[in-house]
């Protein structure tokens, strides 16, 4: 706290090997690539390997509780990636997966891609209204990168954002759900994001669901697997799309 009572830096400390391991996949977030796309978000002031402590500056202001718009739309765009990729690279760690159901659901969804190139981005991992912020300039700050992956899907973001809108906070289940992250993935600010990542609007469905794949995947790397209900969350709205034939394989 600083003389005034403002809160000037954040410390903190893990309290197990998983949690050391993804604050340390938060340093190299805030103090890499992502700290020089003119994104705001912490500093990095001091990281520890050994104890796995951290401290980061923090941003004063209030929390977004907006819907996504264009604000949300113009952050993820900055995390794009300007360089195209083979889909079978960035999106290996889904093929490669140890969990069976992924490995089959990205292995279906990337059947008509094969050898097709898209653009990778900068994923946070947890990009949901909890960890948004309105600082100096109405400007937006992205905080908790945890779940930071440098180069991965450019759709998982934006479409993890509406998946837990609907799932935690507004309490959708079932085909609701799956109609409520749909009415999403097919308005415009979701396509300017295809576009950026020169995925098709034919295609925007298949890669919402491969965007959800990454983040479900990125749980169970943390070694939640089984017990995170997010996972099994998302494989059932990639089994609804696929059942209301959206894929066309």
């Amino acid at each position: 706290m600083d003389r005034q009572g403002n809160c000037a830096a954040v410390g903190k400390l893990p309290l197990g090997r998983l949690a050391a391991q993804a604050l340390g996949d938060e340093a190299m977030a805030i103090s890499g690539p992502a700290s020089k796309l003119g994104i705001a978000m912490p500093a990095l002031i001091r990281w520890d390997e050994t104890t796995g402590f951290q401290l980061q500056s923090a941003l004063p202001g209030r929390m977004c509780y907006e819907p996504f718009g264009e604000r949300h739309t113009a952050l993820l765009v900055k995390m794009v990636s300007p360089a195209p990729l083979a889909v079978e690279t960035v999106y290996s760690g889904l093929l490669n997966s140890k969990d069976r159901r992924v490995a089959e659901q990205a292995k279906f969804l990337l059947a008509e891609h094969t050898g097709e190139s898209v653009r990778p981005a900068i994923v946070h991992g947890d990009f949901t209204q909890s960890n948004l912020k309105n600082i100096a300039g109405n400007e937006l700050a992205i905080l908790d990168w945890e779940y930071y992956s440098p180069r991965g899907a450019a759709l998982a973001d934006a479409a993890y954002f509406q998946l837990f809108l609907g799932y935690f906070v507004r309490r959708l289940t079932g085909p609701a759900l799956l109609d409520y992250v749909l009415r999403f993935v097919d308005n415009e600010l979701f396509a300017r994001l295809c576009e950026v990542a020169t995925i098709g609007v034919s295609q925007r469905h298949c890669f919402a669901c491969l965007g959800l794949l990454t983040i479900a995947q990125s749980r169970i790397d943390d070694g939640l697997g089984e017990t995170d209900e997010i996972v099994s969350v998302i494989l059932n709205i990639v089994d609804g799309m696929k059942q209301r034939g959206l894929f066309g394989n």
